[in-house]
């Protein structure tokens, strides 16, 4: 059983978690990941791709028992980190619990916030799925 350092809750038709810690992955600059991702959208050579990934598919043991249920790709997470917010599209599944990070961003989505890759992880960071509430069991 995996235990997850973040807890979600329902407000209103969202999903809202507070507090949690955002890494980035994807595109050129991540040489442990092709690119692919699980909704089909490709982040290597795509410099401008805004999205995340969120422990969403509870069949993959590295993202089981999540506290998010299982939610459909293109859903849109408001992200909140370092006096900035965006909105981006979920496109992949992750982290894996074992990393400790409630959220991951593409890179553009990581800098967007005010994070360059070099600082690797921005701790603090809220998200709201819009709609999610509905997905929860």
């Amino acid at each position: 059983m995996n235990i997850w350092k973040f807890k979600a809750r329902i407000d209103g038709a969202d999903i809202v978690v507070e507090n949690t810690s955002a890494t980035w992955f994807g595109g050129d600059n991540d040489p442990l990941d092709n690119g692919e991702t699980s909704s089909g959208t490709m982040t290597k050579g795509n410099r401008f791709c805004m999205g995340c990934a969120l422990p969403v598919l509870p069949q993959v043991k590295s993202t089981a028992d999540s506290p998010l249920p299982k939610l459909p790709w293109g859903i849109m997470v408001e992200v909140t980190a370092l006096g900035r917010t965006v909105t981006v599209p979920l496109i992949d599944n992750g982290p894996a619990c074992s990393a400790g990070d409630g959220i991951d961003l593409t890179v553009h989505a990581f800098k967007a916030l005010g994070a360059s890759i070099q600082q690797g992880v921005i701790q603090g960071v809220s998200y709201r799925i819009r709609g999610g509430a509905q997905y929860h069991a």
